[in-house]
């Protein structure tokens, strides 16, 4: 006989107990509550000489096979007390020969810890360095040692089982096109999406490799949680899909595990949020556990399992949004941790959930903070190390660097803000956004290049690293990606089921990177599934992946979508000036910056507000965006006390060679001053575009 003891958050168990062969027993255990004469209990008193533990990844390098019996330290055997007690009783008591461990990635990590069990006890452990799971997703259900998990505990109706064994999230990618339309497609190498997490309707396994519309309309961001998505409307309202656990879609519905019958959203459906809830403009997640809503009035709200508190507050399994923190500015989360900049002065960051710099938990509301001596436009919280781009477009790092992935130009662990100068300091003032992952930092700098650091494994980026493990293989100090294009924008996604770390590149022309994500390459590669978009241009703008966050290039002097600007060949919308056809005052349109504002208001220029007939129709600007007035160039908020509420629209702005004036509803407006940060970024990706 055989014994399976599984853990009870491993998705879809109804389809492991139906694939069981007939001699095989199994226990579902409590991962939340479980001890160790808790499951000895449970066992019935026979012979089980092979006995496996069933369960998704965890946490690595710390192991747990539940709550109380306490962490396992893969670098401390001492640690693994209560695991050597269960192993013990089971060999004494159902005379066990055979351990097997019945997930992923049991790597070499576990070596020492595994031969000495084996060693302690006269057993033989069986594993896999690489996935169980899903055949339809390139895995297989076999052991390092080539046991086939088929025969000796499942019948083959186990191949239908939709998932890996992994911790890994949804493994989809969803992109918004030019038209504010999102679409989706499950990754071509690991298909196993269910719940309705594609937001297409259905509850089904999808292995199409082809892009599908989601029927959803004017999206401006996405953000995939664990098993689902979350949407971001034009209009701040937001949807989600998929399933409820644990916690994140925020329709208040609770699970403590993901299974067939976990509460699930197969189609995007609208979030509900306390009264009183001003519009949202930006949402973020941790991509497993935990979701993040900032209004457009500096509020925070916040939904998931908030296991160390990295919601700002010390209550669990928060189903229900609710409001956590005033005056936010950014916020940045990663997998336990959350990263807060309050508006008070744009110089303090605040910490939640585990302290990754100090390696120690600061459970809210008494979070770690740090005060920086400029004020922040980024932030990003890695998985194990934090940073920030101040208004001087300087980089600055802390927290583990194991791997070089500061950037800092060494391996050491930094508790303090140290600058990321790069090679040359070509970093100094040049930093446009960052991005991170597990144990890599991609950097975009002014200019459009970019800059990477930490450690690549799998080939995923064109660094030119093996696809093992190797602690030399990295780089500490920034090594620029040569691409052959100016890139706008970088995503990074952790993938924990194979420890990959996966980033995604937007040069001028389209998206770079590895879209299939499970797939190895050794060199960057564009999306070939345009085919699969038929009737609607390949054009993306944003695209969107596990644990990231979106591109948002600010800036206040802007107009709204539609405006009129008098070009050459007559009236044009702003939108759809094209720089290589039209001109001003027989002058060279460099590029339409895309951007947006940081700012809660527009300015409103009614008809005759400067005088008769200028503007000659209602005008929506941006505060600080310069009017003719009086015989000189003045701040249009100076004109009016007239306002609209600023609702995270895109805006639009003229960048000609030299800063200059143009003519907008029959006013004389400025446009972009090149000099100006943003003009600098425009420029660079106009003169490198194919």
């Amino acid at each position: 006989m055989k014994l399976l003891l599984i853990d009870n958050r491993v998705r879809s168990i109804d389809y492991i107990t139906r694939s069981l062969e007939e001699d095989v027993d199994y226990i579902i255990f409590d991962y939340e509550t479980e001890t160790v004469s808790g499951l000895t209990n449970q066992i019935p008193i026979k012979r089980y000489e092979t006995i496996g533990i069933v369960q998704d990844q965890d946490n690595i390098p710390s192991y747990t096979l539940a709550k109380p019996m306490g962490d396992y330290d893969l670098n401390d055997y001492s640690t693994w007390t209560t695991y050597r007690e269960l192993i013990a009783w089971c060999v004494t008591n159902i005379g066990t020969r055979f351990w097997d461990l019945i997930e992923c990635n049991i790597d070499e990590t576990w070596q020492p810890v595994i031969t000495s069990l084996q060693t302690d006890f006269g057993i033989t452990i069986r594993s896999s360095s690489k996935q169980l799971g899903n055949t339809t997703a390139g895995d297989n259900w076999l052991f390092d040692d080539g046991a086939s998990l088929i025969g000796i505990y499942f019948t083959s109706a186990i191949n239908d089982y939709p998932h890996t064994l992994g911790f890994s999230y949804n493994n989809i990618i969803t992109f918004i096109d030019s038209d504010a339309k999102p679409w989706v497609r499950p990754d071509a190498n690991n298909n196993n999406v269910v719940y309705g997490s594609l937001g297409l309707g259905n509850n089904l396994v999808n292995t199409s490799t082809n892009f599908f519309a989601i029927d959803l309309s004017n999206v401006t961001q996405v953000e995939q949680i664990y098993n689902g998505q979350v949407f971001l409307k034009s209009d701040g309202t937001c949807y989600s899909c998929g399933s409820s656990y644990p916690n994140t879609t925020g329709h208040g519905t609770t699970a403590t595990i993901a299974s067939s019958t976990t509460p699930q959203y197969n189609k995007p459906t609208i979030i509900t949020f306390p009264t009183g809830t001003q519009p949202i403009k930006y949402i973020t997640s941790s991509g497993y556990r935990s979701s993040f809503f900032l209004s457009t009035d500096s509020k925070l709200y916040v939904c998931g399992q908030n296991l160390n508190g990295e919601l700002t507050t010390t209550t669990l399994n928060i189903s229900i949004l609710q409001k956590s923190l005033d005056n936010v500015y950014l916020v940045s989360s990663c997998f336990y941790s959350t990263l807060i900049v309050l508006t008070t002065d744009k110089t303090k960051i605040y910490l939640y959930g585990e302290d990754i710099v100090n390696s120690k938990n600061a459970i809210a509301p008494s979070p770690t903070s740090f005060t920086t001596t400029k004020e922040i436009k980024q932030i990003e919280c890695g998985s194990v190390a934090l940073y920030y781009v101040d208004v001087e477009n300087n980089l600055y790092a802390c927290g583990r660097n194991n791997v070089g992935q500061l950037g800092v130009g060494d391996t050491t662990n930094k508790t303090t803000w140290t600058k990321v100068n790069g090679p040359s300091n070509v970093l100094l003032n040049n930093v446009l956004k960052v991005s991170s992952a597990m144990y890599t930092l991609q950097i975009i700098t002014l200019t459009g290049d970019l800059y990477l650091c930490g450690y690549y494994p799998w080939n995923t980026v064109t660094v030119g690293y093996g696809t093992t493990f190797d602690s030399t293989k990295h780089t500490s100090t920034p090594v620029k990606c040569e691409i052959g294009k100016k890139v706008v924008d970088v995503y990074s996604i952790n993938d924990y089921s194979r420890s990959l770390t996966n980033c995604f590149f937007r040069p001028t022309d389209g998206i770079y990177g590895n879209l299939t994500s499970l797939t190895t390459y050794s060199t960057l590669t564009k999306d070939v599934d345009s085919t699969a978009l038929t009737t609607t241009p390949y054009n993306p703008y944003t695209i969107q992946s596990s644990v990231t966050n979106p591109l948002t290039i600010y800036s206040n002097i802007c107009f709204l979508e539609g405006t009129q600007v008098k070009c050459d060949q007559g009236l044009i919308e702003i939108e759809k000036i094209n720089p290589d056809l039209h001109t001003i005052s027989k002058k060279k349109i460099v590029a339409i910056t895309q951007t947006y504002s940081t700012e809660k208001e527009l300015v409103v220029l009614e008809k005759d507000t400067l005088r008769p007939n200028v503007p000659n129709q209602r005008t929506v600007i941006t505060l600080e965006h310069k009017v003719f007035y009086k015989g000189k160039m003045i701040e249009a908020s100076k004109v009016t006390k007239k306002r609209q509420k600023y609702n995270g629209e895109l805006l639009y702005n003229v960048l000609m060679e030299e800063h200059n004036k143009m003519s907008v509803n029959n006013m004389i407006v400025e446009t972009l001053d090149p000099s100006n940060t943003i003009g600098k970024v425009f420029k660079g990706i106009r003169e490198y575009r194919p």
